[in-house]
């Protein structure tokens, strides 16, 4: 039999057969190790469900203000890229033309960003063809057709004009919504995407207004 021995070569022989990757170590640090690591594994396994039920919590919490937001502008820029479309087909103006390129890009990162958060936040929103868009606004089944509309100074002949205060009109509403989800949004990466959308926005009416003075 072999004989009983307590000194700490003896220790760390018996330890080497249970735990070989310690045994050459001082095993109160060994031990230390473990201690640590099974602190931090026991931790994350507490923190990692907390975060993760943390962030379906704030995705389910986004206030039906916030989401109503996101589906106008995300809309009205299917309709304003709609009537880009249309612009290409039937706008005499120079100008106009150019302009309805510039919102082309910019109107589609826009509505591709506002998509994105949407989706990010647990409430996706579906991009429509033109016809959906159409069937939204019926003033663009009379721009598809090259018709005039009654609106409140009757029939407006001229497309290139009709097509302009349409736009204006989109544009307008797109700003308005912006300001108030900026001042009044719940969201705080809605409320901080909203004030760069609106400037971006602003441009593109500014430029419209100008080239809106000089349509015949």
């Amino acid at each position: 039999m072999t004989p009983c021995c307590d000194s700490l070569s003896c220790y760390k022989a018996r330890m080497h057969s249970i735990f070989p990757s310690i045994a050459t170590a001082n095993p109160f640090r060994a031990i230390l190790r473990f201690s640590l690591r099974a602190v931090i594994i026991v931790g994350l396994l507490v923190v990692i469900p907390a975060i993760l039920i943390t962030t379906v919590v704030l995705a389910a919490t986004l206030s039906a203000k916030d989401k109503t937001f996101m589906t106008n502008i995300a809309h009205r820029g299917c309709e304003e890229l709609a009537m880009v479309k249309l612009a290409e087909r039937q706008v005499k103006n120079p100008d106009l033309m150019i302009f309805a390129k510039q919102v082309m890009l910019g109107r589609s990162a826009i509505n591709d960003e506002v998509i994105s958060l949407a989706a990010r936040k647990d409430s996706p929103i579906k991009k429509e063809n033109l016809g959906t868009v159409i069937g939204h606004n019926p003033k663009l089944g009379a721009l598809a057709w090259g018709a005039g509309y009654a609106g409140p100074g009757g029939v407006m002949s001229n497309y290139d004009k009709r097509w302009a205060s349409e736009m204006e009109t989109a544009l307008r509403n797109d700003l308005t919504d912006c300001a108030d989800e900026a001042k009044n949004g719940d969201d705080a990466d809605l409320k901080g995407w909203a004030p760069k959308a609106f400037e971006e926005i602003r441009k593109y009416l500014l430029t419209l207004m100008d080239i809106e003075k000089k349509l015949k």
